[in-house]
């Protein structure tokens, strides 16, 4: 596929560091586009390393329709006028969604905004509607590492100090360490978040607006003990 493809997507950052090598062993011309290159609202981690998880902003996410529309028009003049007039559609509907979402977070008191998720995933998502994490049950940008206890100590120690209400799992990964964090706090168990990945195909999650859209549910849903829905803000 790499060395019949005219353009290879890539999202960037560590998660797609091998794909140079794998363009080369193919054998492949195409055009690499790397959407993390280009984000207007990128965030690094705490070493200044690129926090890969960039489509948790939906700025960033419409900034993206528009690369691979012109790395696809460019290589297929025909479509071209097409292919632009569907990334402008799509655009619109990611910031009418930015928008929703804004709407719907912005109805929870500041103090509330408050979160524990399973890994450092949703800095994106959390750095846009102006939610504080307070921690994460695993504190890295992957689910492949492992908290040690006195972490696991730490972190429940800050669920109680700030008051937090939920501790969100991740829908991809377990949800045992989150729902454990929750019993021994007093917090309730948050909807699962997709933060890697998106929802089974077919379900409401199972595309990028349906996944952006179930997160701010679960998390309006979860901040303020059930008080706030989205669906008055179009979610």
């Amino acid at each position: 596929a790499l060395a019949e493809a005219d353009v290879v997507v890539a999202s960037g950052g560590e998660i797609d560091a091998w794909i140079g090598g794998a363009m080369d062993d193919a054998g492949s011309d195409a055009e690499l586009v790397v959407l993390a290159d280009s984000t207007p609202f990128p965030l690094s981690d705490p070493e200044g390393e690129l926090d890969p998880h960039w489509w948790h902003d939906p700025r960033n996410a419409a900034a993206a329709v528009g690369e691979i529309a012109d790395a696809l028009g460019g290589h297929a003049a025909d479509v071209a006028p097409d292919v632009r007039r569907r990334a402008r559609d799509y655009t619109a509907r990611i910031h009418a969604l930015d928008r929703a979402t804004e709407r719907c977070i912005g109805r929870i008191p500041a103090p509330e905004r408050r979160i524990v998720t399973d890994h450092d995933a949703l800095g994106y998502l959390a750095e846009r509607y102006d939610i504080e994490i307070v921690g994460a049950v695993i504190p890295a940008l992957t689910t492949e590492a492992q908290p040690s206890a006195g972490e696991l100590a730490e972190l429940r120690e800050a669920i109680e100090r700030e008051n937090v209400r939920a501790v969100f799992p991740e829908a991809s990964g377990g949800e045992g360490l989150a729902e454990a964090i929750s019993r021994e706090t007093g917090a309730s168990t948050g909807d699962a978040l997709y933060a890697d990945s998106l929802g089974p195909e077919g379900s409401p999650a199972g595309t990028y607006l349906g996944m952006a859209a179930a997160n701010a549910a679960a998390l309006a849903s979860g901040m303020s003990g059930g008080a706030v829905t989205c669906e008055e803000a179009g979610l």
